[in-house]
């Protein structure tokens, strides 16, 4: 059985495009409605844009992408690029763009996971001292946090029209 593997591929779901999640909206009711003057919109120097927000979700995932697929360590790091791409380089992708990429990364990973089943939880991935339970874990976890971040930047983009 994979009940550990298909509670991960659920949460992962959720958080993304639950109709009733338990912690208030989902991804997808929180950016799908947004135009794109808004995804760029910065409310306040210094506080990322809803865009980077993304962006910073998705370089994360594919990072544990990769580490689940045994491409071997990521060159993703706090001091990447990829890790907090500027705002005026993810308006040349375009806000619709970026979308389609998350929501497809969101796709992969569960199909790569589907593939696996719970003792693959145990594993570590080349180079990596935690395991892929510990990293999947932590990936659902920083995905929440930054959906928070999302409504608070939304609110304060609002508050200013």
């Amino acid at each position: 059985m994979n009940v550990k593997i298909n509670t991960i591929i659920e949460r992962q779901r959720a958080v993304i495009s639950a109709v009733d999640y338990w912690a208030g909206d989902a991804y997808s009711s929180k950016i799908d409605s947004l135009t794109e003057h808004e995804a760029f919109r910065r409310p306040v120097p210094g506080v990322h844009t809803v865009a980077e927000l993304l962006s910073h979700v998705l370089a994360w995932r594919r990072d544990s992408m990769a580490k689940i697929s045994g491409i071997g360590p990521s060159p993703l790091g706090m001091d990447s690029y990829e890790d907090w791409i500027p705002n005026e380089d993810l308006m040349e992708k375009g806000w619709e763009h970026l979308k389609q990429e998350f929501y497809a990364s969101v796709n992969t990973l569960c199909e790569l996971l589907a593939e696996r089943d719970d003792s693959f939880l145990l594993g570590r991935p080349q180079g990596d001292e935690r395991s892929y339970g510990f990293i999947l874990d932590g990936l659902i976890n920083h995905d929440i946090y930054h959906l928070g971040q999302i409504g608070m930047v939304l609110k304060l983009i609002r508050s200013l029209d």
